[in-house]
């Protein structure tokens, strides 16, 4: 949201003609988990896949093992495919951590977000071998060609909403609190994220007599950010005499629930590094 105002518009695709072979994108990474990586790789792929004449192959890097239990998962398992294709004119990863390596055949994409102010030395190294790489704001285009990537090689490419699914009129998810007014934030609770500034700031200011409630909703616990995350200090402030009431998420709720959380609660806070 920071950048998105700020993008350089992209040029519409070409569309080849009938009588041209379709060109095949490979987009490899996650789609099975309720991370944010899977998340936007499930978005992106549906709107490329709805473009006249290009084949947009999903193509998994992992299998979550939710996935292979969960009803939810089935339809989005159905359109993967596990390994890349040998005549791809295309490959775009999006994962964690980044690979760099070129494919065995066409261009590659990378899409890689950095908040940190300038890059890791060795990726500036990798990223001689990429032809694009993809980022959502411009502050992190600036982050990239400052580091000493070539501009012409940084597209900036804005993360969105889907505006049928987050809207005002969104039932609210039921919540244990009954307290009136409740903060939010929602994310993985790592130290870029800021956890530790936003329990500080929250427990100075009020306590348990005051109707306030912050809802901490904390992904990847179990998966990426496992042994990460800041939950042991967020129980143990939940416990302190007289703090300020903290409702604590860390179960893995279905993409359809969150809308719900967002108008359930009243402000949202993110203290990001």
């Amino acid at each position: 949201p920071s950048g998105a105002g700020s993008a350089r518009p992209s040029k519409p695709p070409s569309v080849p003609t009938s009588s041209a072979p379709r060109p095949i994108v490979d987009w490899i990474g996650s789609f099975l988990d309720h991370g944010s990586l899977s998340h936007v790789n499930r978005e992106l792929t549906r709107a490329f896949q709805a473009l006249p004449g290009v084949d947009v192959r999903c193509v998994a890097s992992s299998t979550s093992p939710a996935s292979k239990s969960s009803p939810e998962w089935k339809v989005e398992a159905a359109r993967l495919a596990f390994s890349s294709s040998a005549t791809a004119s295309v490959t775009v990863r999006h994962a964690w951590p980044p690979q760099w390596d070129r494919p065995r055949n066409g261009a590659l994409v990378v899409i890689q977000p950095w908040e940190f102010g300038s890059l890791p030395r060795q990726w500036v190294q990798d990223l001689a071998q990429v032809d694009e790489v993809w980022i959502p704001s411009e502050y992190v285009r600036r982050v990239f060609v400052d580091s000493g990537v070539p501009e012409q090689k940084v597209v900036v490419v804005p993360n969105g909403i889907d505006p049928a699914r987050f809207h005002p009129d969104v039932p609210a998810v039921p919540l244990a609190t009954r307290k009136r007014f409740k903060f939010l934030f929602v994310g993985g609770t790592i130290f870029r994220k800021g956890p530790d500034l936003l329990l500080e700031a929250y427990l100075s200011r009020f306590t348990a007599a005051d109707d306030v409630c912050l809802v901490i909703k904390d992904f990847g616990g179990q998966t990426a950010y496992s042994g990460q995350t800041f939950e042991q200090s967020i129980r143990a402030a939940q416990a302190l005499p007289n703090a300020a009431e903290i409702l604590y998420i860390n179960e893995e709720w279905s993409p359809a629930l969150i809308p719900g959380l967002y108008t359930a609660c009243d402000c949202l806070v993110h203290p990001y590094r």
